[in-house]
């Protein structure tokens, strides 16, 4: 009787032994690698569980140097282009801006600056889960979803262009508000541009330049829209 109690004891010990050892290692600090990149600048990085990353200009990731048995989770400011490790038990989740993307094994690009109209996540391959706080839903290859936070709209579409051509010096615009388009070539040529204040500029640019210097932009940029420049070392003016 006494020895069965004796073992009853024992075991109870070693239970409450292990919930300890499970407590204290899930209390355990988590620490986080913080990679920024500058204007002009890209940088490849390769997270804790193989999945690789490449920054876009301009751009912050934030991850842990070790993730934890349940999920992957990152947090991006800016653009940056995913291709994910697969692991089925582990969804991979990144947070940026109002874009909650979930998927187990999957290239995409995300596009969240903050000071951009529109925002966006365009998959490569496989398949995404987006979680905005107006909706929910699921891109497979070759589809992007847009948000534009000035009118309130999303748009998901069919998108045969190749993503992230900005990995490979291009730019492409489609149907992108001409503040977006200066803000995008201040963040990749690092150059300063403003408006002419009075005048109203409403444009939606359309084109591609692939690996073209700052001047062929502008030309091409005021041979489409009509929009002038005036450009002093990296100083720009756009006027009517």
């Amino acid at each position: 009787m006494l020895a069965a109690a004796g073992s009853i004891a024992a075991a109870i010990a070693v239970i409450f032994s292990l919930f300890r050892l499970y407590e204290d290692v899930s209390r355990q600090d988590i620490y986080y690698e913080c990679i920024e990149t500058t204007y002009g600048e890209r940088k490849d990085i390769t997270l804790p569980d193989g999945s690789m990353v490449i920054l876009n200009s301009c751009s912050r990731l934030r991850y842990p140097t070790k993730f934890t048995q349940q999920t992957r989770e990152v947090r991006l400011q800016g653009e940056a282009f995913f291709d994910v490790a697969k692991d089925p038990d582990r969804q991979f989740v990144v947070s940026a801006g109002q874009f909650c993307v979930k998927v187990l094994g999957t290239a995409f690009n995300i596009k969240s600056y903050d000071m951009d109209e529109i925002t966006s996540v365009k998959v490569d391959r496989g398949k995404v889960q987006i979680e905005m706080p107006e909706a929910t839903m699921r891109l497979s290859a070759q589809e992007r979803v847009e948000v534009n936070s000035l009118r309130g709209t999303i748009k998901k579409r069919q998108d045969l262009y190749e993503t992230a051509g900005w990995r490979k010096g291009c730019l492409y615009f489609d149907a992108t508000p001409i503040q977006d388009v200066a803000r995008e070539l201040e963040r990749e040529y690092n150059c300063s541009i403003v408006f002419q204040e009075g005048q109203e500029f409403d444009n939606l640019i359309s084109g591609e330049h692939d690996n073209q210097s700052l001047e062929s932009v502008l030309q091409s940029l005021e041979y489409i829209s009509g929009i002038k420049y005036k450009k002093n070392n990296r100083h720009i003016l756009l006027y009517k």
